[in-house]
């Protein structure tokens, strides 16, 4: 699990919930107020669906994007997060070929 990975014990004893909502009350501190951009809606089932009725599966591109969707979705990340600006961009000791 996540929580393991990040080296807190299970379960959370109530030392490590208060340690948590500290930080997390700091974060929010801290953040106030430099917010550049706006927030980011997160992506929904249905902004999905949209995505694969625009998308021809047949295309192999169109199946690329739509793999890479699923997976930023599943996986919780951003869509940079599993792509590269361009070719040169690309590394193979850093992104999945």
């Amino acid at each position: 699990a996540w929580h393991i990975i990040q080296g807190w014990l299970p379960p959370l004893s109530q030392d490590n919930l208060v340690t948590i909502n500290f930080s997390l009350r700091g974060l929010k501190k801290m953040q106030m107020g430099r917010r550049m951009k706006p927030l980011r809606p997160p992506i929904t089932v249905q902004m999905l669906l949209a995505l694969r009725l625009a998308l021809h599966i047949r295309k192999s591109f169109d199946t690329c994007i739509w793999a890479m969707s699923l997976s930023a979705f599943w996986g919780m990340m951003r869509f940079g997060e599993g792509s590269v600006r361009s070719i040169k961009a690309f590394n193979d000791k850093l992104n999945l070929k």
